[in-house]
C-alpha cells in the first residue's frame, strides 16, 4: 500500500462551506472505522465521440489524532481496484486568498436524498472559464456524511465536453 498526500477535487471544495474559521473538519467528529463509498460517472465527448466511464470510491477512517485523519481510499475502475492512504491535517496555517474580480460562489441549503435517506444539506456552485474551457459545478454537503461532501454536478466545455456526477451511496458514521 502506498501513502498518497493529495486530496481529491471534491474533498477540498467541502472545506469553504464550514460556516466558518472555527468549524470541526469534515473527517473529526466520525470515530475511526467510519466510511463512505461513492460512484462517479463521467461521460467524455470528443470529436462527437462519447465515453462514459465509472469509479466506485471508499473512503475509510483508519486513524484519528488531534492533528490529522488518516483515509485509506478504495478505488474501481473498470473492474480494477486501487488502494492508497492519505493523511489529511485536521487544522491549516494558510490564509483563504483574496482574488480581485473573482466571482463569488453562489452559496444555499436543500434536502435531497443521500444513500436513500433525505438530508438537509448546503450547496454551492461555482463557475470558471480558462484556457477555453468553461466549467460549472454544484457541490452538497452535510455533516451527517464522513469526509461532508455527498454529491457533485460538473459540466465543462470547450474542445472537449466533460460531465460528472458524484453521488453517496452508502455510508456508515461511526460517533
Amino acid at each position: 500500500m502506498r501513502t498518497v498526500r493529495w486530496i481529491p477535487l471534491f474533498v477540498l471544495m467541502a472545506l469553504p462551506l464550514a460556516a466558518d474559521e472555527t468549524a470541526q473538519h469534515p473527517w473529526a467528529k466520525f470515530k475511526v472505522g467510519s466510511w463512505v463509498k461513492t460512484k462517479t460517472t463521467t461521460t467524455l465527448l470528443v470529436a462527437g465521440n462519447t465515453q462514459e466511464s465509472v469509479t466506485e470510491m471508499k473512503q475509510t477512517l483508519t486513524e484519528l489524532t488531534d492533528t490529522e485523519a488518516t483515509i485509506q481510499t478504495d478505488t474501481t475502475v473498470a473492474g480494477n481496484t486501487f488502494t492508497s492512504t492519505m493523511k489529511i491535517p485536521l487544522k491549516s496555517e494558510a490564509k483563504t486568498a483574496e482574488v480581485k474580480d473573482a466571482p463569488k460562489p453562489e452559496t444555499g441549503e436543500e434536502e435531497i436524498t443521500v444513500a436513500g435517506k433525505q438530508m438537509k444539506t448546503r450547496w454551492m456552485k461555482t463557475a470558471t472559464e480558462a484556457n477555453g474551457m468553461k466549467t460549472r459545478c454544484q457541490m452538497w454537503t452535510s455533516d451527517e456524511v464522513p469526509g461532508a461532501a455527498v454529491k457533485s454536478v460538473t459540466h465543462s466545455e470547450g474542445a472537449v465536453t466533460t460531465d460528472s456526477v458524484m453521488e453517496v451511496v452508502e455510508f456508515e458514521a461511526k460517533k
